[in-house]
């Protein structure tokens, strides 16, 4: 039997968990045997390096910037060429590309990843929501991304729901490191992450508890006003770290991981903290309450002052995760593992194909 030939199109290679994901998945995919993965791209970056090009046939299409609108005729010629049987587009800025390429003419079936459940008022995200509702399948990692698609009336039957992937190693208890308490928040330094409340928080816990420390790894274009807070606490407490690819290390000393978004995906750092048994406190919305539970004790008000998130954190350090609950975490988790998720996306494939 022929096998599936699906095109994976991504712009860029970043620092984000949507990044990361997809070449996870295009790699588990391309493992699996029967199908033929490829890979479009403008730009590398900082996650291109975890594509398996032994399995992944790689394609760079040149541009002069992310707006360059002859991308399009470059990425309409190269589906032409190739004859894809799906175009699996990724992230806005690949997603309008794919539209403007089927607009032009290419024919293939497209499938559309939703990586998010809330996007701002931009032109961007308005002419992706109007006009990739049209995709013949969209794709999200989250019950709440879903919920956006049938906000906008895309039926029942071309939406589906998948989870991240979560690499085996997460699961290894074995090599985690004792240390003394470690605080940490790692993530984009975006307003969407409430990032400036997590180093308010951590100003005041660094006054309150000079045997804890804490760190903040990541970038964005808070990074300024993140700076700024830090200087506020108790000096050498607090730690900020450039983004990191590989925070397995990091993460294995971790007391009590913060993630205070106002909406996400699926965090991919959460999901990872869970499965090495830190503890977390998180903001309470969807996506997290899907991850812990409604009744997980240490779900807070994204809005609440640092001084009752910091209480939280001090009561976090105080309660650490028991065996039954790890065990408890890794059923819950135990979808995301590589070959669930690879297997569940080719049935998908199969079925947006035929």
């Amino acid at each position: 039997m022929k096998p599936l030939k699906v095109l994976f199109f991504l712009h860029a290679f970043a620092g984000g968990g949507a990044e990361k994901q997809c070449a996870y998945l295009a790699n588990a995919l391309a493992k699996l045997g029967h199908i033929d993965v490829g890979l479009v791209h403008f730009h590398e970056g900082v996650n291109f390096p975890l594509i398996d090009a032994s399995r992944v046939k790689l394609h760079k299409i040149p541009v002069r910037s992310n707006y360059d609108p002859v991308a399009a005729w470059k990425l309409r010629k190269l589906i032409v060429e190739e004859g894809p049987d799906v175009v699996f587009s990724w992230l806005h800025t690949a997603d309008v590309f794919t539209l403007m390429a089927r607009a032009m003419g290419a024919r293939f079936k497209w499938l559309m990843a939703e990586r998010n459940s809330w996007y701002p008022l931009d032109v961007r995200f308005l002419v992706r929501s109007w006009f990739c509702r049209y995709a013949d399948a969209i794709v999200s990692n989250s019950e709440k991304g879903d919920f956006y698609w049938a906000h906008r009336h895309v039926p029942s039957e071309r939406r589906h729901v998948i989870g991240n992937i979560l690499p085996d190693h997460w699961f290894e208890s074995s090599a985690r490191c004792e240390s003394s308490p470690l605080v940490c928040y790692a993530g984009r330094f975006e307003p969407q992450k409430n990032v400036l409340r997590v180093a308010k928080a951590f100003s005041v816990l660094s006054w309150r508890r000079t045997d804890v420390a804490m760190v903040m790894v990541g970038t964005g274009t808070q990074q300024a006003l993140v700076t700024d807070e830090v200087a506020n606490g108790r000096e050498g407490k607090i730690d900020l770290h450039a983004y990191q690819q590989d925070v397995a290390e990091l993460f294995r000393r971790v007391s009590v991981f913060v993630n205070l978004s106002w909406h996400e995906g699926l965090p991919n750092t959460v999901i990872e903290n869970i499965a090495l048994g830190n503890r977390v406190v998180l903001s309470r919305i969807p996506e997290h309450v899907s991850l812990v539970g409604e009744d997980y004790p240490f779900l807070v008000d994204a809005g609440a002052d640092p001084d009752t998130l910091a209480s939280a954190i001090e009561a976090a350090l105080a309660t650490p995760v028991t065996p039954t609950e790890l065990v408890h975490f890794h059923r819950r988790l135990g979808a995301m593992r590589v070959l669930a998720v690879a297997e569940s996306y080719a049935l998908l494939l199969q079925r947006v194909a035929a």
